[in-house]
Formats: C-alpha cells, sequence, structure tokens
C-alpha cells in the first residue's frame, strides 16, 4: 500500500504501530527525503 504525505519526522515504527492494527505486516519502508512509505500486509 501506497503511503502519501507523511511528514519528515514520521518513522517506520510509527507507520507499523499506526498499520499493525489492521493486520500482520510484512514490510515498512519509508525511502529518505520522499514524504511517502510503503506498508505490505501479510496475504
Amino acid at each position: 500500500i501506497f503511503v502519501g504525505g507523511l511528514e519528515v519526522n514520521v518513522s517506520e515504527d510509527e507507520l507499523r504501530h499506526i498499520f499493525g492494527q489492521f493486520g500482520d505486516l510484512v514490510y515498512v519502508k519509508i525511502p529518505p527525503g520522499r514524504g511517502c512509505g510503503f506498508v505490505q500486509f501479510v496475504a
């Protein structure tokens, strides 16, 4: 899942905490300086 519009101070751990409420996560990544991230759930 693409997650856009992130503040520069948002961490991968914060995304993991937020999206982890909706299911088990495989992957969470925020490319440096992009203001976006990617989250992948277990299928």
